[in-house]
């Protein structure tokens, strides 16, 4: 019984085979068989075996063989391997016809291929998943068998898959989640689907806010990607105002911490794990799954505990403080390029790299006194928390006893309220310095504010049992506290602390230090009650001139006058963008014209840092006047958008004089805004 060709792409509303089972679908395709009024059927094997065929009947005197292939893709090679078996088979044996069902499609090309190897040794034909969604729907039985209680299927979905596509395995997962999901009638454009125009970065926005999902894959390297960082953001933003896209994060080979931008937008219990190939076509069920709403929730994945002091930087790294720092090179060593990594993040303690400023030696002092407070801001990618790390070694050689509390890795459940969040520190507190507080339930329990509970903790616990020693507490990534609803209490009790130095002593002992990258004023509305307004406050400036030079001399890179001084006038000693293009300089070996030319555009070196900015400016619009007036005309008249754009670290300077942080942000948004 030969059907017709049908047509290769996918219909709606068909019956949902990939939800059964081999087994079940096995056994519906034998109740088909006999439906079908194929004499004397029987099973040849267990449903997946390796046996040739499945299922085995007879019409008209001859032996039909079927196979059943409950399967996403079914191409030319996977076909003749099949047939290659069953023509291996005696000849007693071998049917005089070869039935492939199959839940996807199967091309012409992959038919073709199949029948010619056949040759005249036996027919191959094809229910392939238009013929057999027909064959079975003749049988209302069956159906009612196999699909009652199910729900029917829904409509094709719109999907955009966000990935680093110069990662692997990233770009082969997101290939064949396209083809598979394709395969399942829905719509689905990849990342890199929307980079051939010029008008790419629009498109790419417009993909994600007409999408139903978005799935990111994040492995180590996607997580870090800047630009992937925006998307979802993006994506959130648009959910948040029109419902849609949900997201769904695939972890591949990564149950690591994800960077806050990230991870603020994700939900802890909806995810899916990949782990090697063979988890495609778990994976692409489970995205199906999550499509129709079916996708059960997770236990949120659990970090593995830090040993010892730890910091994390703000792109989810953990650094320790068991390596000195090294001197500088005293001459270029050409094996150092083995050993350069890629600009992001914290600065270890032990890269080479690191520059030293003023601020360094502005917070090693103040860390050798009692009873300080310190601020540390600036914008992002300035060296925040590399600053932190060298400050806090430099103390700790000293004498100092260290509590490093990095708000990025604080569960979400924990900022919840004022008193989950204040218990969780106090825990921290105490696991840090080893004390036993047995009664700590009891003293969480006593009908007590929580800002007097942990305030109580300290003065009865923790300050006493420090026996004279100075006790640092460094709050990093402070601004994760922006959107919940403990931040002016928590940055109050701070300042309560620190009021409290002059009439105890034991006050006398704790020095503070809070690390944030936005501006403090913005933080708290009653003004006596910041911590932001008291103490030293140290910002960070990029690199100048000499230091510049000093890197540039570091990497093994020569730049002659002119070329230096372009150089300083497209990034103006940026920090993360001037060790980034040194990066490129050393490893790629390539001129410092092809660079410059190059450096603008959104594919060049620097193009997902400068994409992500874009992305975010989009929908600012008085931002991105106030940022236009900068550009056009070197001063604005919106005080408030200068502060966010000086924050988020795109001008300099104040709002009657000011200028882009850097020629390279000058040319890219020019046209763009």
């Amino acid at each position: 019984m030969t059907q017709p060709e049908p047509s290769v792409t996918s219909t709606p509303h068909l019956l949902p085979f990939d939800r059964l089972s081999p087994d079940t679908f096995e056994r519906l395709c034998f109740s088909l068989i006999e439906r079908e009024r194929y004499e004397n059927a029987e099973h040849l094997g267990a449903a997946g075996s390796d046996q040739g065929c499945d299922i085995a009947a007879w019409r008209e005197g001859e032996r039909w063989c079927f196979q059943c292939k409950r399967v996403q893709t079914f191409g030319p090679r996977d076909a003749l391997a099949e047939v290659k078996k069953v023509l291996d088979l005696p000849e007693s044996e071998r049917p005089a016809r070869l039935v492939f069902i199959a839940t996807c499609n199967v091309s012409r090309k992959t038919r073709q291929r199949a029948r010619t190897h056949c040759a005249s040794q036996m027919k191959c034909e094809f229910w392939a998943i238009t013929e057999l969604d027909e064959l079975v729907k003749r049988h209302p039985d069956i159906v009612r068998q196999f699909f009652t209680g199910m729900p029917e299927p829904s409509r094709p979905a719109h999907l955009f898959i966000c990935y680093e596509p110069t990662a692997d395995p990233d770009r082969k997962l997101a290939a064949y989640l396209c083809e598979f999901l394709t395969a399942q009638g829905h719509d689905v454009v990849l990342d890199t689907d929307t980079q051939t125009s010029e008008d790419w970065l629009e498109k790419t926005d417009r993909q994600i806010k007409t999408s139903n999902l978005l799935v990111i894959l994040l492995s180590k390297e996607s997580a870090h990607n800047e630009m992937v960082q925006a998307e979802v953001r993006r994506a959130y933003e648009y959910r948040r105002s029109q419902g849609h896209p949900h997201i769904l994060p695939v972890r591949i080979v990564y149950e690591g911490l994800l960077p806050y931008s990230i991870e603020a937008f994700l939900d802890p219990s909806q995810y899916v794990l990949w782990q090697s190939g063979t988890d495609n076509e778990r994976v692409g069920q489970d995205i199906l799954e999550a499509i129709e709403g079916r996708l059960p929730k997770r236990e949120p994945i659990q970090l593995q505990p830090v040993p010892g002091e730890a910091i994390f930087s703000e792109d989810g790294h953990i650094v320790t403080g068991d390596k000195p720092p090294y001197l500088p090179l005293s001459e270029f060593n050409s094996r150092f390029l083995e050993e350069l990594e890629v600009p992001g993040g914290v600065v270890k303690l032990s890269d080479t790299l690191y520059i030293k400023r003023n601020a360094d030696t502005r917070l090693e002092r103040q860390l050798l006194k009692l009873g300080t407070t310190t601020i540390i801001r600036a914008p992002r990618q300035t060296g925040k928390t590399s600053l932190l790390v060298r400050g806090l070694h430099h103390a700790r050689q000293n004498g100092t006893r260290m509590l490093n509390l990095n708000l990025q890795g604080i569960d979400r459940d924990h900022l919840q309220t004022l008193d989950i969040f204040l218990r969780c520190m106090a825990e921290f507190i105490a696991h840090r310095l080893g004390l036993d507080v047995p009664e700590m339930d009891e003293q969480w329990c006593r009908p007590l504010m929580p800002s007097d509970k942990l305030t109580f903790f300290m003065e009865d616990h923790v300050l006493p049992a420090s026996d004279d020693i100075p006790v640092v507490l460094a709050i990093d990534e402070a601004d994760r506290l922006l959107q919940t609803p403990l931040c002016h209490e928590f940055f109050a009790i701070l300042r309560a602390w620190h009021d409290a130095r002059p009439l105890s002593e034991q006050w006398n002992r704790l020095s503070i230090i809070i690390v944030i990258s936005t501006e403090p004023y913005l933080l708290i509305n009653e003004i006596n009650q910041s911590p932001f307004n008291v103490g030293l406050k140290l910002s960070l400036e990029d690199f100048n001139e000499d230091q510049v030079a000093d890197l540039v001399r570091r990497h093994g890179y020569f730049l002659k006058e002119a070329g230096f001084q372009q150089f300083m006038a497209l990034l103006n000693g940026h920090p993360y963008l001037t060790r980034k293009a040194l990066y490129v300089l050393a490893t790629e070996r390539c001129a410092w014209m092809d660079l410059f030319r190059a450096a603008a555009r959104d594919h060049g070196p620097f193009g997902d840092h400068l994409r992500r900015y874009y992305l975010l400016l989009r929908d600012e619009p008085g931002l991105k006047d106030t940022l236009k007036q900068v550009i056009n005309h070197g001063h604005c008249t919106d005080d408030l958008a200068f502060s966010r754009l000086l924050r988020a670290g795109l001008v300099k300077g104040s709002i009657d004089s000011c200028a882009c942080r850097c020629d390279l942000y000058r040319q890219y948004l020019k046209d763009k805004l």
